[in-house]
């Protein structure tokens, strides 16, 4: 593997990190929310909107990391059949339209952070609570999932390419 998809492996993997100790601070927070409302009748003022930004944070930070991991829900009926260089070349014509459905994502959530970023976008409740930084992480998510399946279409397009070696040798 190159030093570019070693890089991209280890932000995938810190990531995946940062959204599993944000599932576990999330989980503090909701049971300390319950606490507070039943027992001291004082709900945690922001609580709800910190809660909906930790769970984009959790979604898009892990969605990379779970492509790494080939954790994604996958329906193999037909792939499953295929061996050797035809698998190969299928697994990279199948990551290829997840990496076109990856960028189009990317590219339009890009433009809403923008300008989220430059409107200084806040939600207005118990307290302002900024909307760029959770529009910012979806971007980030999208940019480095497309990232991670760029590398596993290179690696299945090498693994085609040494296969169809090997049988020509023989």
């Amino acid at each position: 593997m190159s030093i570019f998809g070693n890089i991209i492996q280890r932000v995938d993997r810190i990531c995946g990190i940062i959204a599993e100790v944000l599932v576990f601070l999330l989980m503090f927070l909701v049971t300390a929310e319950i606490i507070g409302r039943r027992v001291f009748g004082s709900p945690i003022p922001g609580q709800v909107e910190t809660a909906i930004l930790s769970l984009v944070l959790i979604l898009y930070l892990g969605v990379a990391y779970t492509q790494l991991e080939r954790g994604h829900i996958r329906v193999e009926v037909f792939i499953s059949r295929l061996k050797g260089q035809k698998r190969e070349l299928v697994e990279a014509l199948s990551l290829f339209l997840s990496l076109i459905v990856s960028v189009l994502m990317l590219w339009a959530t890009a433009e809403q952070a923008r300008i989220s970023v430059l409107g200084r976008e806040f939600i207005t409740g118990v307290i302002a609570f900024p909307v760029w930084p959770g529009r910012c992480a979806v971007t980030f998510g999208f940019a480095l999932l497309s990232l991670t399946i760029i590398i596993q279409i290179s690696n299945h397009v090498m693994a085609s390419l040494r296969l169809r070696k090997e049988d020509s040798q023989e």
